[in-house]
């Protein structure tokens, strides 16, 4: 009987092969090869690319197949253009800017643009504006540096022809829309997969060399075939990894946002973009030059705004964390204790401040019995039918343990007998499920009490429902109990 041999992941392989084809392209000029052979041998790496970002949707099936699709088109662009761009500098090495390949070149950058805004669409769930807002303060700082560094000296260099400083200015503000969006991809929320972590390698590298390109290009120092070929074909190759990777199929899976605290990598990463303003002035100042002061009090501005946007979103977040309880999603009682110290904005002339405490019956046996995830579970789901029998003004919350408060700001006494009565008759109605097979009866004690609405002591209030409660209890429990009026 034979033994076969399993077949590496078809994305290894393609790992293996790219590396491979990239030493190789460094090593043709030392087998003498030429240079319009090298640039052969990057063109078919190119394309290689493309074919694999094409094969990936085909082999694996995703939800995501436009996105695929788009990046590669985006890819045979970029593919068109490397073989515009090999034609035409070897027939002509002092051409700088060959307009067919910049057309080529440039009309990936919207196709990809839009395959990362579609991956942005299915990967996001809820509210995003902590994702928006981080991705537009790193954004607004690589627009000051771009700026500075590399569109201001190509608009204002002398001696460039007209086309070459379109095509110059152009591919540094592509590449800046590109980041932008890839930026919101990275700092939004879905899932990391391996095919999610090589996509973001792709862009890293693609951008970088095209700064790196940039910079060279404006300097006078770019030369075919050297150390920044190899950020270009490396980026191809991780592409195509991306594609081939089995994980491309959950890459657009939802993911939470975690808008309540910052980690530490994101939040180095907002205070380097904040301090792109100072740096610049200070390398400016020091090279002797005369910086653009209204550009960059533009940036200052965005990012002072940007910032004390995240700030208040912060500052909100922990604030709804303070007087939201964990477990039940109500209000807690610290935020109860202030709403009792608070009328009501319009009163009536009859209504008094009402408040209920109500209290799960025998809730420790169901704790003995079945654990404490099922009496997490008993009330989880006596909050939400407090919430669904309570009335929309009313303040539902968790008051500790297994009792919970409902204030009713602004009711008569026979409301709030009524309103006992509807939360208590809620409650008992269905069974709660707290495990496979056991449904459970769950009854609940109220103890109520009125007060006039401005009363010296809100304390006194409790104490008086809390009496109240334990006479229901005492009573025998599944009922209300309203104190006598004081």
């Amino acid at each position: 009987m034979s033994t076969g041999h399993r077949r590496p992941p078809i994305h290894l392989g393609w790992l293996l092969g790219g590396v491979s084809a990239v030493a190789a392209y460094y090593l043709m000029p030392l087998a003498c090869v030429s240079p319009a052979g090298q640039g052969v041998w990057y063109c078919l790496i190119s394309f290689g690319s493309a074919v694999a970002v094409l094969a990936g949707p085909r082999l694996h099936r995703p939800q995501a197949r436009a996105a695929w699709w788009l990046l590669g088109a985006g890819q045979i662009m970029f593919t068109l253009g490397d073989i515009a761009y090999t034609v035409i500098t070897s027939a002509d090495p002092s051409t700088s800017y060959p307009l067919v390949a910049n057309l080529f070149y440039l009309a990936q950058y919207p196709l990809v643009a839009a395959a990362l805004a579609l991956l942005i669409r299915r990967r996001s769930t809820g509210n995003n504006a902590t994702a928006f807002i981080d991705a537009g303060t790193v954004a607004t700082g690589a627009a000051l540096l771009w700026w500075t560094y590399l569109i201001q000296p190509i608009v204002t260099a002398p001696g460039v022809s007209t086309p070459d400083r379109f095509a110059a200015t152009a591919y540094p503000v592509m590449d800046l829309a590109v980041l932008a969006v890839a930026l919101r991809l990275v700092l939004g929320g879905g899932r990391h997969t391996m095919s999610f972590h090589l996509l973001t390698g792709f862009l890293a590298l693609t951008l970088l060399a095209d700064t790196v390109y940039g910079l060279q290009t404006l300097l006078g120092e770019f030369v075919n075939g050297s150390w920044l070929d190899a950020l270009w074909l490396a980026g191809y190759v991780l592409l195509g990894a991306a594609a081939l990777h089995p994980s491309m199929r959950r890459i657009d899976e939802p993911g939470p946002v975690n808008t309540e605290s910052i980690s530490r990598w994101r939040l180095g990463l907002l205070t380097a973009a904040v301090m792109v303003v100072p740096a610049v002035l200070v390398v400016e100042n020091l090279r002797g030059t005369h910086p653009n002061l209204l550009i960059i009090a533009a940036a200052c501005t965005v990012l002072f705004l940007l910032v004390l946007t995240r700030m208040a979103g912060l500052v909100s977040a922990q604030r709804h964390l303070a007087i939201t309880d964990e477990l039940t999603g109500l209000h807690t009682r610290r935020f109860l204790q202030e709403r009792l110290e608070a009328p009501p904005p319009r009163p009536r002339r009859d209504g008094e401040m009402g408040l209920l405490i109500v209290d799960v019956d025998h809730f420790k046996q169901v704790n003995d019995a079945y654990g404490h995830p099922a009496g997490d579970q008993v009330l989880i789901e006596v909050a939400r039918r407090l919430e669904q029998a309570c009335r929309r003004d009313d303040v539902i919350a968790r008051f500790g343990g297994e009792e919970f408060a409902i204030l009713a700001a602004d009711v008569t006494r026979a409301e709030l007998r009524e309103l006992a009565e509807r939360v208590r008759h809620t409650v008992v109605a269905e069974p709660v499920p707290v495990a496979t097979g056991v449904d459970l009866k769950v009854t609940v004690s109220l103890g109520g009490a009125t007060a006039p609405r401005r009363i010296s002591d809100s304390g006194e209030l409790v104490r008086v429902a809390d009496a109240a409660l334990y006479a229901a209890k005492n009573a025998g429990r599944d009922r209300a109990v309203l104190a006598a009026p004081s």
